[in-house]
Order: C-alpha cells, then sequence, then structure tokens
C-alpha cells in the first residue's frame, strides 16, 4: 500500500461516496474543506488504484479522523485498520500540515465494525451518545 495526501478533491471525494453508497450529499462541503486546508486527505493506492482514504483535521490539539472509508469490494480486508496505523504512526506529517502538536486523535464512530477497528488500536469511548473515541498519541 502506497500512502499520499491527495491533491485532488474530486477524485478523494468520488471514492467517499462510493465507499459509503451515497447518491446525493452536500460533496461541495468537503471539497471546500481540502481546498481551504481545512481537512488534510490521505489516500492509500494499490497499483495506482485509490482504494482508502481518510480526511484528516485538527481539533483542540486532536489529530480527528473526520472520515475514513474504503473503495466496496476492498472493504473488511484491512485496509481501514492498515490506513489508520499509518495516521498514527506517522502524525507529524499532520501536525507539519496543521501548525500543531497532537496530544490524541479522536473520532466519531457511527457503527460497530468501526468501533471494534479503533478499540483494536487502543481508542477508548468517551461519549456513548455520539460515539467519541479517543487515543493518547
Amino acid at each position: 500500500m502506497n500512502y499520499k495526501v491527495i491533491k485532488n478533491a474530486k477524485e478523494i471525494e468520488d471514492l467517499r461516496r462510493d465507499s459509503f453508497n451515497i447518491k446525493f450529499d452536500n460533496r461541495n462541503f468537503y471539497e471546500q474543506q481540502i481546498n481551504n486546508g481545512k481537512i488534510l486527505p490521505l489516500g492509500g493506492y494499490i497499483n495506482d488504484e485509490l482504494v482508502v482514504g481518510a480526511y484528516i483535521s485538527a481539533s483542540f490539539q486532536s489529530l480527528y479522523i473526520d472520515q475514513l472509508f474504503v473503495k466496496k469490494e476492498y472493504q473488511h480486508n484491512g485496509y481501514g485498520t492498515n490506513i489508520l496505523q499509518f495516521i498514527l504512526n506517522n502524525k507529524y506529517i499532520f501536525e507539519d500540515f496543521f501548525k500543531t502538536e497532537f496530544e490524541f486523535s479522536k473520532a466519531e464512530i457511527r457503527n460497530e465494525n468501526a468501533l471494534k477497528l479503533v478499540q483494536n488500536l487502543g481508542y477508548k469511548q468517551t461519549n456513548d451518545i455520539y460515539g467519541t473515541v479517543r487515543k493518547s498519541i
């Protein structure tokens, strides 16, 4: 797997929409956030094919995993875990981009599979209602 920061907002937004089977949503929101430097998109490639992505932002000295998504035919093969491990192991990339040091990584989890994934990586639930998880980094 080859990971890199994605410059083309449309390419990664197409993957996100397809991964979540989204027919209509406000793509412009994420494209604007990416283009304005509020979100840093990271993608994982296999043989030049974008198969996994994550949107990272900064929130109160936390590396915030805003979105994490895997191309449908690659789901349930560990690619989500792998990109998340890459992000945590290379937090300096995101600290440099956002000009801040991160003490924690946070995410809001909406399904049981994702919750198991982050718990296996050491995240702990902080809010049962919203599914917020956090990990010291």
